[in-house]
């Protein structure tokens, strides 16, 4: 019978193909799955009668990352199809929250079929996502454990493109172990930190790492305690980096003497773009340098200084002088 002959090729199929198993996985059987539906239904089907220990394996496999455990052929084949498609996808974006979903992860990641992976490390274990081996993918990192966080850098951020520690208080020795990780990174190009108690010995850190890292483009530090010597510290540090876009911070506690080393800096710098320094503690003198250095740099779009301790009178001269600023 015609059936009888498409089972022999089937079985025929599945016996010849190339498996490569680690954790018992039957990875090769992608490649016989890649005939019809029907085809592949009976392949399994074959599978399951010959070799059930593979087959439990395949399914979850299949299963890992959120779908609902199959447990009939047509739940199993709907896995596969999922995964199929994954799998002849040009690049997907995922978001890793789950330790459920870590075979599938890693066997995407191996493949590069990801080049986007958002990582939630306070549902996803820190020590499952650090043994992954990732090339292309473009990870996005966010955490409130930030103490085991720092226990696993810098290996940690390699493939890293944002991290958002937002919410956790590092202070100014976990910005400096941050710092050191910062320096000899590559990957890394927006950093986000609010309320997370760092004050100007960290900002002293974190501007050192500027002025040798090549990558990070966007400093965000809001709500923090840091002050007119952080300020002067970054001052530095903006002299001599080449990719800072944007510059965020806001509810610090900077004042004109910050302000007016950030303005000097802005004069030198032709990277900046964006420049928020919006409830610190910036007087006129401050808002005036800043005014002064936008005559000379002329890539600022927008320097903001919004509740600060500007004068009406000042600010709307300044504003009408030069409608970069923003108060």
């Amino acid at each position: 019978e015609d059936n009888d002959v498409m089972m022999a090729m089937v079985l025929i199929q599945v016996g010849g193909a190339e498996v490569y198993a680690p954790q018992g996985i039957p990875l090769g059987l992608i490649a016989a799955f890649n005939a019809s539906q029907a085809m592949a239904y009976i392949q399994y089907q074959g599978l399951e009668q010959t070799a059930p220990d593979v087959a439990q394996a395949w399914t979850e496999f299949l299963s890992a990352g959120g779908v609902s455990q199959p447990s009939t052929p047509e739940e199993r084949w709907k896995a596969f199809v999922e995964l199929e498609r994954a799998l002849t996808s040009p690049g997907l974006e995922a978001e890793l929250t789950d330790a459920s979903q870590v075979l599938k992860m890693q066997f995407l990641l191996s493949r590069d079929k990801l080049k986007k992976l958002s990582v939630d490390l306070d549902a996803f274990p820190i020590e499952l996502f650090a043994v992954f081996r990732i090339n292309r993918a473009v990870v996005h990192l966010k955490t409130k454990q930030s103490r085991r966080f720092l226990d696993f850098l810098p290996g940690l951020l390699d493939s890293t493109a944002s991290l958002d520690l937002s919410g956790n208080e590092i202070g100014d020795e976990g910005a400096r172990v941050l710092a050191t990780a910062l320096e000899v990174n590559k990957t890394v190009k927006k950093v986000a930190f609010f309320r997370t108690q760092i004050g100007d010995e960290g900002a002293r850190a974190l501007a050192a790492a500027l002025k040798v890292n090549k990558t990070i483009t966007d400093v965000h530090l809001f709500c923090n305690p840091i002050g007119d010597a952080g300020a002067l510290a970054f001052a530095e540090a903006l002299k001599e980096n080449k990719t800072i876009d944007a510059l965020s911070w806001m509810g610090n506690q900077i004042g004109d003497e910050g302000a007016q080393a950030l303005a000097a800096a802005l004069e030198v710098t032709k990277t900046a773009t964006v420049i928020s320094f919006s409830g610190n503690r910036i007087g006129d003198a401050g808002a005036q340098a800043f005014a002064a250095a936008l005559k000379v740099n002329k890539t600022l779009r927008r320097v903001i200084l919004e509740d600060n301790k500007v004068t009406e009178q000042v600010g709307t001269e300044l504003r009408s002088a030069e409608p970069r600023l923003s108060f």
